[in-house]
């Protein structure tokens, strides 16, 4: 009797310790029920914003594997530039990969980083967006909208193009109809002696065609996944002229209400994929200039001579932005990009 009475015992040790480990298995299985992640963008996939969204996705997918639905929304296929970041604020979508033109209808003082020849290079103005008082106040409206920049890259050169002739020397731009995608934009091409036309990044190949624009101002990433090269004959690097800045942008609340070690993994996805996207901008924009000129443009580089031409004619633009960006935060910009250049 006490060896059956010992046997029970066991028995019954035994199947509560399993059905503890069940319990503790199934609560371990409904905590890595997968999590939902929507990420979308108005670039095509063959664009630099296109291919960031590939890559994020597959960098989540191998921090979390399948922890994660990561659902990815390339070419606007939900929304337009400035609804995304809508539907992000809103929760409808968890991140995107904004332009800087959509992202200055929710905080204007973003438009400061288009300022001409503000930073000296593309180290300095990560320097000063990512760690500067700077980067804090122009984002500050980002955040009280519901949302979090996540990490932002710059999205190649300024390229200035048109089909009349070489633009080498503020001259040259006067009597032009040139694109430009946004009021700063418009300020730089208006100081160099053209007419800025507004118009969206997805119309301006058919203006071009129509004669609406003689040309356009546009980050080199962009001209030639659009085909650019085939309605425009002459192509200008203006290096640092105006800072050409892409956002990848999520919910702030959506981001911290996460469980700890999915926020972990996905965050260093998110690192991992800026951190590419900004080395691979920095490596291609010569190879983007090169294939231009293979498509048949004529690309010039401006000289130290040229480039201070177009310094000097800018310099009002600086004084026009004033009212829109404050003369103080105008002056903290230029002072942090002399200190962490």
């Amino acid at each position: 009797m006490r060896k059956l009475s010992t046997a029970l015992g066991i028995l019954a040790a035994v199947l509560t310790v399993c059905g503890a480990c069940s319990k503790k298995s199934a609560e371990t299985t409904d905590a890595r029920t997968p999590i939902t992640v929507k990420v979308s963008t108005v670039q095509l996939p063959t664009q630099q914003m296109g291919l960031g969204l590939k890559m994020l996705q597959e960098n989540t997918v191998k921090e979390l594997g399948d922890w994660v639905d990561f659902k990815a929304y390339d070419s606007a296929q939900l929304y337009s530039a400035a609804e995304e970041l809508e539907a992000v604020s809103r929760g409808e979508i968890q991140m995107c990969f904004a332009i800087g033109g959509s992202m200055e209808t929710i905080s204007q003082k973003i438009q400061i980083v288009k300022l001409p020849w503000l930073f000296p290079n593309l180290g300095t103005a990560y320097r000063v967006l990512d760690e500067g008082e700077t980067g804090k106040q122009i984002f500050a409206p980002v955040e009280q909208a519901g949302m979090s920049v996540l990490g932002l890259f710059s999205s190649g050169s300024a390229t200035v193009a048109n089909n009349k002739r070489p633009l080498k020397i503020p001259a040259d731009f006067v009597g032009l109809k040139m694109r430009a995608p946004g009021k700063m934009d418009s300020l730089n091409i208006n100081a160099l002696g053209a007419n800025a036309v507004v118009t969206p990044s997805e119309e301006t190949y058919s203006a071009i065609q129509q004669g609406v624009v003689d040309g356009m101002s546009t980050p080199s990433t962009v001209f030639i996944p659009r085909r650019y090269y085939e309605v425009q004959k002459y192509v200008t690097n203006s290096d640092n002229m105006s800072m050409q800045i892409g956002y990848l942008v999520g919910n702030m609340a959506w981001f911290e209400g996460l469980p700890a070690e999915f926020r972990r993994g996905l965050q260093k996805a998110i690192d991992d994929t800026i951190s590419q996207m900004r080395r691979d901008v920095e490596a291609d924009d010569a190879k983007l200039y090169q294939r231009m000129t293979d498509e048949g443009c004529e690309v010039h580089v401006l000289t130290d001579e040229e480039k201070a031409l177009w310094k000097q004619a800018s310099e009002t633009v600086y004084t026009a932005m004033e009212k829109d960006l404050g003369a103080d935060l105008i002056q903290l910009a230029r002072s942090e990009a002399e200190q962490l250049r």
